[in-house]
């Protein structure tokens, strides 16, 4: 009896040590398999080359892939793949993206390119376009424009030394400039666009032009036939628009060394002006209506 438990015994011993066995080893092989295919999925992530976005000279996009450069060529015919060339038309290599511009292969005959890498080049393009934007921008000169934009670029030494001269890089700007630039009105009849309306601090502008020559021989001449010294355009009639006005020629009367405290002020019947002169002028000076 006791050798039939033993016998027993060792049967289950055995039994347990073959499934733990078998469970191992299941386990093991599973543990291999995921981690043959994380190391395949992580050499294919590797593998894939960094898409950097840049522009041409004619401000469309281009894609920049280990310092090579690529166009635009087709979009396949279920709008879901781009299809790019080498900027260089002498080379055959062939790129294929998603719509988001992310690689997905080489496309082609041949994935060997029949040049080298140009890194140089992407840097002076993104170099060009940030002055473009800039010069469409802002009322900066482009000379200075340049300079800001190549201080700040931090430029790799193959780049400084196939970049313009800082002079021919400003010149190039005055295209954007007179594209951002409203052209001269040919007739006394026109709209002004809403962004001259308005200042930098997004408050209502007035548009003056006049002349130091023309404001020197008004004070200096006892009498004088009504000459136009200052152009005025102004958003509104109210009071207190024309109360900045007056201001305004009060700071610039100061600038000139000079006293703006006219006599007469002849205008015609609006009260906003109305109001303002009173405001702003002593009792010495009189307002006539016209």
């Amino acid at each position: 009896m006791a050798a039939q438990d033993e016998m027993m015994m060792d049967d289950d011993a055995s039994s347990l040590s073959s499934s733990i066995s078998t469970e191992c080893s299941s386990s093991s092989s599973s543990s291999s398999s995921s981690l043959i295919e994380y190391s395949s999925s992580l050499s294919t992530d590797l593998l894939k080359p960094t898409v950097n976005k840049t522009v041409s000279n004619k401000r469309r996009l281009m894609l920049d892939i280990e310092g090579y450069n690529f166009q635009l060529k087709n979009v396949s015919k279920d709008q879901t793949v781009k299809f790019w060339r080498c900027a260089n038309r002498t080379c055959r290599v062939l790129v294929h993206t998603t719509l988001e511009n992310e690689f997905i292969r080489y496309g082609g005959k041949s994935s060997i390119y029949s040049h080298l890498p140009n890194p140089s080049a992407t840097e002076v393009r993104n170099l060009r376009e940030a002055m473009r934007k800039r010069a469409e921008n802002e009322i900066t000169s482009l000379q200075k424009i340049a300079e800001q934009e190549v201080r700040q670029a931090l430029l790799t030494g193959e780049a400084l030394a196939v970049l313009p001269r800082i002079n021919n890089l400003g010149h190039n700007l005055v295209h954007q400039r007179r594209k951002a630039t409203l052209p001269v009105p040919q007739s006394s009849s026109f709209f002004l666009p809403e962004s001259f309306t308005k200042d930098f601090c997004d408050k209502d502008r007035l548009l003056l032009y006049d002349s130091d020559d023309l404001k020197f021989q008004l004070k200096e001449s006892g009498h004088m036939r009504c000459v136009p010294v200052l152009y005025a355009l102004l958003p509104d009639r109210k009071a207190p628009t024309c109360v900045h006005l007056f201001n305004v020629l009060f700071n610039e009367a100061e600038r000139l060394h000079k006293k703006f405290d006219p006599k007469t002020i002849m205008t015609d019947f609006e009260p906003g002006l109305t109001k303002a002169i009173s405001l702003e002028f002593t009792e010495n000076t009189m307002q006539k209506g016209c």
